[in-house]
């Protein structure tokens, strides 16, 4: 009688689309973990290159991977597909163009364990493939800080550019307690959406200051593509969380998610100027000042000087433009 294989313990998903350039390098940095004890899902979205080829190619020489192949439907639908289909007690989301640390699953089970916390966290490193540079090797346990929801929702708001590591998926180990009941949703930014559902249910996060997730970045990533309409959807996926906050009675994080906000309005509507995507922004900026404003008046005294500055810039643009073509002309 043939005895029933022990579920993994962790899951890795990888969205895939038209990702041969990459796929190859995102693989073999995950198969190579010190922690080996995991299976890998690979969602082929559709793709139209050889991304399904080489699934197969690497599937037939592991065992701990699955494929799952099916039409274009993006990237949440691809995220859930994963979820729905995995066995572990765990989960981890991985980038098709992304490279790992061998010891990331290593640091961050040992982290999650130690404490049974609903996260556990690493920092992200944002680079360009011509900088990359050999991986350091640590010693465990490695130092950690427990953090409770309400700072994880703090950092998830901030502007500052270490706080960038709480909106995406990519660097984190999720129980499974707190997301098999949840799916992404087909909304912009979703990381952000998905991750305040999950920081609100979570009681403790477990976070190390090791940099174990290269976030490859290139000329065509998001990040450096023109203005379109998923720069508009920010406004609406940040308001329905104030509003969500805001009838909870978390006044202090819906307050911080409203300053947060208020500068992605004064940002977009600097950056869709001369775009078709301009009185879109416009129209909903209006509406959500006019639904918020009294809101963020009563509770400006928070950071008053930071916030008096917001204000300014969003009762006046045309302030803002010109400080936006200070910078860009130094």
């Amino acid at each position: 009688m043939n005895e029933k294989k022990p579920n993994p313990e962790i899951s890795v998903t990888i969205p895939i689309y038209n990702a041969e350039s990459s796929l190859s390098h995102t693989l073999d940095s995950v198969l190579q973990q010190s922690f080996s004890n995991f299976e890998l899902i690979l969602i082929n979205d559709g793709s139209t290159d050889k991304s399904l080829s080489i699934c197969k190619e690497y599937s037939e020489k592991d065992n701990r991977i699955k494929i799952i192949d099916q039409p274009n439907m993006g990237i949440c639908t691809a995220r859930n597909s994963g979820i729905k289909a995995s066995k572990g007690k765990y989960f981890l989301f991985v980038d098709s163009d992304d490279l790992i640390h061998p010891q990331m699953f290593e640091i961050l089970i040992n982290q999650i364990k130690s404490n049974d916390a609903d996260i556990s966290m690493c920092q992200t490193n944002p680079i360009f493939l011509n900088e990359i540079k050999e991986w350091e090797s640590y010693e465990l346990p490695v130092k950690k800080d427990i953090l409770n929801n309400t700072e994880v929702i703090r950092r998830l708001f901030s502007s500052c550019d270490i706080d960038f590591q709480y909106m995406g998926m990519w660097n984190k180990l999720y129980n499974r307690r707190i997301i098999e009941n949840e799916e992404f949703r087909n909304v912009h930014p979703e990381d952000v959406d998905m991750n305040y559902r999950l920081y609100k249910k979570s009681c403790n996060i477990n976070s190390c200051n090791l940099k174990l997730y290269n976030y490859i970045q290139h000329s065509n990533s998001f990040c450096h593509q023109k203005f379109n309409e998923r720069d508009v959807n920010f406004l609406s996926t940040y308001y329905d969380i104030f509003t969500d906050l805001k009838s909870e009675n978390r006044n202090k994080e819906a307050y911080w998610c409203l300053t947060k906000l208020y500068k992605i309005i004064i940002n977009k509507k600097y950056n869709s100027r001369n775009t078709e995507f301009h009185e879109d922004v416009i129209k909903q900026s209006r509406i959500i000042l006019k639904k918020t404003f009294l809101f963020f008046l009563s509770n400006i005294h928070r950071s008053f000087t930071q916030n008096t500055a917001i204000l300014i810039f969003i009762l006046f643009p045309v302030l803002h433009n010109l400080f936006m073509k200070y910078k860009e002309s130094r």
